[in-house]
Order: C-alpha cells, then structure tokens, then sequence
C-alpha cells in the first residue's frame, strides 16, 4: 500500500465517529497518564510542602515500593478514597499509610507494603490527615509550654 493511500484511510477513520471515540480514549488515557506528577528523583516536588524523613526516603525510592504503590493506586481506580467515601469523585496523587512510618517499622513489609494498611488520596485529604495528628502543644526543654496554632 503506498503512503498516500495509508494516509487517507487514516483520516478517513479519523473523521469517523468511531476514529474521534478512539482519539477520545488516547487523549483521555495519556491526560490521566501524565496529569501525575512524577516520582521520587522524578517527581516534581511541590513548593511548601514535607517531603519523606530522612530514615524513609530510601524506602519510598525502593521499587517494592514504586510498584506497590502503582498496583494499589490502579486497583482503587486512582480516586481518593476519602472524597468517594463522601460522595465526591478526585483523583488520588497519594499513597497514604494509616500506620504512620517510623524507623521501627519501616523494615517491615507488613506495614510498609501491606495494602491494608495503604490508602489512596488527595492532597488535600492527605494534609488533613497529616494535620490531624499534629500535637497542638509541646514543651520546651525548660518546661514551658508552647502552644501552636494559635
């Protein structure tokens, strides 16, 4: 088949209503595709924000982790699981871990890799939750309080 010919058929089918569907379906994919920012050493960093402790950065560059994190976040639809749960659909960027990380714990794949204990969110919910365990309080070596927040 010579070129000229492939490229007419090829805009034939793209005028299609069949055509425009699959475009639809590409364009859709690679906006949901890219529209993530990328990951560690890849991923853009977001102005303000915490980024991993120093004891689990090694572990959120691990590919345990990557692949992990990618399976749970394609198998809950990579929607948050806070804002379906009231009623909004978003899209989930963040895989949080209900048990809370710690150098005790980050070598233990039950609670590290363990989809029980992962859940998808956004940003937003993913700050609440990190906002909520916040002490509001704490003392100063002289024993002074210092409050926070306020």
């Amino acid at each position: 088949m010579n070129r000229h010919l492939a490229q007419r058929r090829y805009e034939r089918v793209r005028r299609s209503s069949i055509g425009k569907l699959g475009l639809l379906v590409r364009f859709s994919f690679f906006s949901l595709l890219f529209s993530f920012p990328a990951r560690a050493g890849r991923r853009a960093e977001y102005p303000g924000t915490i980024m991993a402790r120093e004891f689990a950065k090694a572990f959120y560059r691990s590919t345990e982790w990557e692949s992990c994190r990618a399976a749970y976040m394609h198998s809950v639809g990579y929607l948050c699981e806070r804002c379906k749960a009231k009623g909004i659909i978003r899209t989930g960027d963040t895989v949080h871990h209900k048990i809370h990380l710690s150098p005790e714990n980050i070598n233990d794949p039950a609670v590290t890799l363990n989809w029980d204990n992962l859940m998808c969110v956004c940003r937003d919910c993913h700050a609440e939750l990190h906002r909520s365990n916040q002490k509001r309080y704490r003392f100063r070596p002289d024993g002074s309080l210092i409050i926070h927040g306020v």
